[in-house]
């Protein structure tokens, strides 16, 4: 656990992450008048202030292209002082590419349209388009590239998102940024703004020192592999019955650990892979150094045609664009990566629960939740019902007007919220007074007062069951002594074969590898051969007897084994009951041979008692007896005990 949070600590870097994106997020928010949003002097609302800022604030922001600045700022593409800007911002619209008409009566759709016969503007397949500002223009020539857009409706009524997209490399804080300024404009005529970033290492391993940790991390997840798959796969080969044994809770989480850890490297070296590789080739391939030395040698900013000369301006805005993309593909991963971390959170955690079963101490809450689960898992059920109550009657009542009621998933996000004490009640009396407050004193009182003081008498008396049957306190092992106790095990059982497999040659149903009732060391070391030591055999039955005279008089049967007995009954059981369904088998296929032999020799006009041979009781065949003279062979034949002469 401390080697995977050092790991996530260093590679994900959040702290450098907050860093960067603070301050690019106070230099795209704070940049103004106008200001983009959350502000008083915020401006953006539909499709024309979009462009209005861009064209003020968001050029301003982005480009410290003044000639005169030159001098006193010598950093052409430098956003918030420190973050280089890497070619250029590429500006993409989502548009659909064909409308589709409106699902409503046509009454309605040509009212709404009358132009184009009731046509949807956001129903229909999407495309993507994309124009770019490159960091090495003149102001005048970026303003006009703005200005144009915005006269030839680059953005219309078919447009659903326009993305600002830009990448961006801090040398001081070792990062890239990959940065997207988005105006999603919604069916309800809202300009919804959001600023989403994802920060990653722009070379990972530059300091050689964590290769180390990595190898440390690697090692203890094969160790892990190693260990459970030398249970499993004796398990397995036991059959169904051994694999059911060994698939209980606590082995599922250590292979949801050794899963999840593989992911979680593979992602990372993937993302190191593409970093030093692919995307410092795409930056590498890039003019920036010609177009930087010509804007020096000017003294000025450049036209077109200037990077014209250097390179062609669809050349480099199609790098421009692959760069993007790849810098697109590392932050989705790393944004993946980050949620594996925080799922594999929750695993080691519950490794940590397994642990903690070692020790009685340790265990008390382990215990706790289990014997609690029934009654909570009812708790829940009327929990669920009376809160999702409440959550449909506020979102009815404020859902129109309060944007934490809008839908019932939001309403009920919003009402634990208020259960948890976070909540303006303000907002809602001024959407309805009377019914804000019937609505939260029924809730306060019924939920808080009584549901979760329930929930937590149901938790506390399962507590302190537990404690009891854990015992005296003083009669616990602390967990210093225990740990002591453990070190002192390992270095006694050092040589010795494993617990488990152990166990299952010991619990093989088909070939035993001690059949004995009577166990003995010398029985152990001679059914083991010599793969067990004798310091190991006499381990053995010391702590058994040891164990037999702790627990003599209880009984310690739990859940887990009463299933595990079960399953070995019904897997005896099945073999049983098919080895006899076998035998009889076998005997019905012998008595209808014999039955069906004497039907054929009848038909066939023929001596059945000659033909058809069939054992009797002593052995004798009925075909050896002799046949008594003067009997028609349509009668009866006399029995073997009843028949006379020599035979009888």
């Amino acid at each position: 656990f401390a080697c995977f949070i050092g790991l996530m600590s260093t590679h994900l870097d959040l702290t450098t992450a907050y860093t960067m994106q603070t301050g690019l997020l106070n230099e795209i928010e704070g940049e103004g008048p106008p200001y983009l949003h959350m502000h008083e002097w915020a401006i953006v609302h539909d499709v024309p202030t979009v462009w209005q800022w861009m064209d003020s604030s968001g050029i301003s922001l982005h480009f410290k292209n003044n000639d005169g600045d030159l001098d006193t700022w010598p950093y052409p593409g430098r956003v918030a002082s420190y973050n280089q800007m890497i070619g250029g911002l590429e500006l993409v619209k989502s548009d659909v590419a064909t409308p589709l008409p409106c699902e409503q009566s046509t009454t309605l759709r040509s009212f709404y349209d009358t132009m184009t016969a009731g046509q949807c503007h956001r129903s229909g397949g999407i495309e993507y388009t994309s124009e770019y500002l490159l960091y090495h223009l003149r102001l005048d020539h970026l303003h006009e590239k703005v200005q144009n857009l915005t006269r030839d409706h680059f953005v219309d009524q078919n447009t659903t998102k326009l993305d600002v997209h830009g990448l961006y490399y801090n040398a001081h804080l070792q990062a890239f940024t990959d940065c997207h300024l988005t105006f999603n404009f919604w069916e309800n005529g809202l300009v919804k703004v959001i600023i989403s970033m994802e920060t990653f290492k722009a070379d990972p391993y530059f300091d050689k020192q964590w290769i180390f940790l990595d190898a440390v991390f690697v090692v203890i997840l094969i160790r892990m592999l190693y260990s459970e798959s030398s249970e499993l796969i004796p398990a397995i080969r036991k059959g169904v019955s051994g694999l059911l044994n060994y698939l209980e809770f606590w082995n599922l989480i250590d292979w949801c650990a050794i899963i999840f850890g593989a992911i979680v490297i593979a992602y990372w070296v993937e993302i190191c892979f593409i970093v030093s590789g692919p995307l410092q080739d795409k930056i590498k391939n890039l003019p920036t150094a010609s177009l930087d030395a010509l804007v020096f040698e000017n003294r000025t900013y450049l036209t077109p045609e200037h990077i014209q000369s250097v390179t062609p301006i669809s050349m480099y805005e199609a790098q421009i664009s692959e760069l993007h993309a790849i810098s697109v593909e590392v932050a989705g991963k790393h944004e993946l990566l980050r949620l594996l971390v925080f799922w594999y959170s929750f695993v080691l955690m519950m490794k940590f629960f397994k642990a903690f079963q070692a020790n009685p101490r340790l265990d008390i809450v382990i215990r706790t939740l289990t014997k609690s689960a029934v009654e909570i898992i009812h708790f829940l059920i009327v929990f669920t019902t009376i809160f999702f109550c409440f959550s449909s009657a506020a979102y009815v009542v404020f859902g129109k007007a309060i944007k934490g009621f809008k839908d019932q998933y939001q309403a009920m996000f919003m009402c634990w919220r208020i259960l948890m004490g976070e909540f303006e009640i303000d907002d809602m009396e001024l959407v309805n007074y009377y019914y804000t407050s019937i609505w939260m004193v029924a809730f306060q009182f019924m939920v808080l007062l009584i549901l979760l003081n329930m929930l937590l008498a149901i938790i506390m008396d399962t507590y302190v069951a537990a404690k009891q049957e854990a015992g005296e306190p003083s009669e616990q092992l602390t967990i210093w002594t225990q740990i002591k106790d453990a070190c002192y095990t390992v270095k006694e059982t050092q040589g010795h074969i494993g617990f488990y497999t152990l166990l299952l040659q010991l619990q093989d149903e088909d070939k035993p590898i001690h059949p004995a009732k009577v166990v003995t060391s010398k029985t152990l070391r001679r059914a083991f051969g010599r793969t067990m030591k004798r310091h190991q055999a006499d381990y053995i039955i010391r702590r058994t007897v040891e164990w037999m005279k702790a627990n003599a008089g209880s009984c310690d049967v739990g859940l887990s084994d009463t299933v595990r007995l079960l399953s070995i009954l019904k897997v005896n059981v099945l073999r049983n009951v098919e080895d006899t369904q076998r035998v009889l088998d076998v005997l019905m296929s012998e008595k209808n041979a014999s039955q069906k032999a004497r039907f054929d020799a009848i038909l066939n006009d023929e001596d059945p008692e000659l033909v058809a041979p069939m054992d009797i009781g002593g052995g004798t065949n009925i075909a050896q007896l002799p046949k008594k003279a003067g009997i028609p062979r349509s009668a009866p034949q006399p029995s073997a005990a009843t028949a006379p002469g020599p035979a009888a």
